[in-house]
């Protein structure tokens, strides 16, 4: 399953083609719905070695698509410093490997694997409120920024 997940992160690659056409927030909504989906797909049939692959496809997509709307999103949010979404996406990535596989070896441990990954799936919904703002939002931040007589945190 892993070369197919690795096979299928290559297409999510192609992920700026749905953000131009679809937007950067409609794309990672869907993507993460269907990352949610995959999780919960293989919680519900892990010896199904056919429902399996499926999984490990749609997993492999929209994971690189997630990630790869974070880095776009980040670099918006920091458009004068770049570097610094990327940062912030690269420690939440590390934060995430480090975490997510110690908590799920817990969880199988103490019930199963399919238990554990439906939780990843419910993990993964809970990012859906986190999403890039919507237009009528951007516009409300772009005119706080504006307006706002606060001083900078960095000149």
């Amino acid at each position: 399953m892993s070369p197919a997940c690795g096979f299928a992160c290559v297409l999510g690659s192609l992920s700026g083609f749905a953000f131009a056409r679809l937007g950067l927030r409609s794309s990672y909504l869907g993507a993460t719905v269907l990352l949610a989906a995959a999780l919960g797909l293989l919680g519900a049939a892990t010896a199904d070695p056919a429902t399996a692959l499926v999984a490990a496809l749609l997993f492999g997509a929209f994971f690189a698509t997630v990630i790869a709307a974070h880095g776009v999103w980040n670099a918006e949010v920091f458009e004068s410093h770049p570097a610094a979404g990327l940062a912030a996406v690269s420690t939440a990535l590390t934060v995430g490997t480090l975490v997510g596989p110690s908590l799920a070896g817990v969880v199988i441990g103490q019930a199963s694997h399919a238990i554990a990954l439906v939780g990843a799936a419910v993990v993964t919904c809970v990012a859906l409120p986190f999403c890039p703002p919507t237009a009528r939002r951007r516009a409300v931040l772009a005119q706080h920024a504006q307006e706002c007589s606060a001083t900078p945190v960095r000149p």
